[in-house]
């Protein structure tokens, strides 16, 4: 049976098209297999996380931030420099010797190991979990051969009594949680809106300054510095990682 096509309408052929919509209109068939082309590298460039969650943020939440802990970093030094020079407290020198004593292991550190600022800043740490560790085991070892045991640990004791050498590490460690809230705001060692690391110093910060200057606490917060023999691990775990020391085999990781 033959099929009658006369009375199919012909389509009329297309008008010719400008040149530059034509070549909109043109597609390539792409090669499967064939890669994607490249895209430039602040497209496909994504926020590095290091290790322990801290990264180098940009953003306006990590600038108020840095704002505020800068603002209160600057007023916490000059309450210090006033007590010091009005009151004549001198024993708080020792805040401003532990500050540059550990900034100036961070310059050696940087000058001759590494320059990368996180492995700086958890080596600076592991020096001083060590330090602090062994001064505070020296004063509770020191006074439980000077008194009886029960007699350390009574509600007196802790809050107005102040152990040999007690004064002298608080303020050691106020230096250092002065050196590494700078650190961190330098190069940006945070994360989040309200960074808790930096909120973290601050706080130990106005309560380690408080009691001294009101002589009151120092035994309590002694103690609480216990928790830095648990740090020197976490920061010898931290830096063995860092340095590409990830060995299963060895019963040290």
């Amino acid at each position: 049976m033959a099929l009658d096509i006369s009375n199919f309408h012909h389509r009329p052929p297309r008008p010719n098209l400008p040149l530059f919509l034509t070549q909109n209109l043109k597609r390539e068939r792409r090669d499967p297999l064939q890669p994607r082309p490249s895209l430039p590298l602040f497209l496909t460039r994504k926020p590095k996380a290091r290790e322990g969650g801290a990264l180098l943020s940009s953003s306006s939440g990590s600038n108020t931030a840095a704002f505020f802990f800068t603002a209160t970093l600057f007023l916490w030094a000059a309450s210090i420099a006033f007590v010091i020079t009005f009151n004549g407290r001198c024993e708080l020198m020792v805040i401003t010797i532990g500050f540059f004593f550990f900034q100036t292991a961070n310059f050696v550190i940087r000058r001759f190991i590494s320059e990368d600022p996180l492995l700086v800043n958890t080596s600076v740490s592991l020096l001083h979990s060590p330090l602090i560790s062994a001064t505070v085991v020296y004063i509770l070892v020191n006074q439980w051969i000077m008194k009886v045991l029960r007699e350390m640990f009574t509600h007196e004791e802790l809050v107005t009594g102040t152990l040999y050498g007690a004064h002298w590490a608080l303020c050691f460690s106020c230096g250092y949680f002065a050196y590494d809230q700078l650190d961190m705001l330098l190069y940006r060692l945070y994360s989040g809106f309200i960074p808790a690391i930096l909120l973290h110093h601050l706080i130990l910060l106005v309560c380690f300054t408080l009691a001294l200057y009101k002589d009151v606490t120092i035994n309590y917060l002694i103690l609480s510095l216990v928790c830095e023999l648990h740090s020197i691990f976490l920061h010898t775990r931290k830096v063995r990682r860092m340095a590409g020391v990830r060995d299963v085999n060895s019963p040290l990781v």
